[in-house]
């Protein structure tokens, strides 16, 4: 019913899939990848941590809740209920991005001209700030 597939890999879990989002504030999904790519694990859970806050919003077939304590999916149908901690989360999302699952190519290009307008480099952002129209 929510199978997401990239290509004839593995389908997507439904908690991947919701982190494909981003964090759902304006430039989120850039500032997470460039994060994941600039810090360790354990800095880049403090990092989602702070990103995140108090969110959360409906996803096919269930919600998720993100907190202190991490990202939360409850799946209605049938019902179930996952918590995934802060530092699971900065693994699974460093884990799409080796696999080349995070961003689509619309979102790679507008990571490769930051990373040409920053001298190669993708610079490393603080939550909730920077990488919104303009940065590139």
């Amino acid at each position: 019913m929510y199978q997401l597939t990239m290509f004839d890999d593995e389908p997507l879990s439904l908690f991947e899939q919701a982190l494909l989002r981003g964090s759902l504030i304006a430039g989120g999904k850039y500032r997470i990848y460039g994060a994941a790519l600039n810090m360790n694990v354990a800095d880049f859970a403090q990092f989602l941590k702070e990103e995140h806050g108090y969110s959360g919003c409906s996803i096919d077939g269930g919600f998720i809740d993100y907190s202190p304590r991490g990202a939360t999916i409850r799946i209605y149908n049938p019902t179930k209920e996952e918590i995934h901690d802060w530092n699971d989360t900065a693994k699974t999302i460093k884990r799409l991005i080796n696999t080349d699952k995070y961003l689509n190519d619309k979102e790679k290009e507008y990571m490769k001209k930051l990373q040409e307008a920053h001298g190669g480099m993708i610079p490393c952002p603080k939550p909730r700030y920077g990488y919104g129209e303009g940065w590139a």
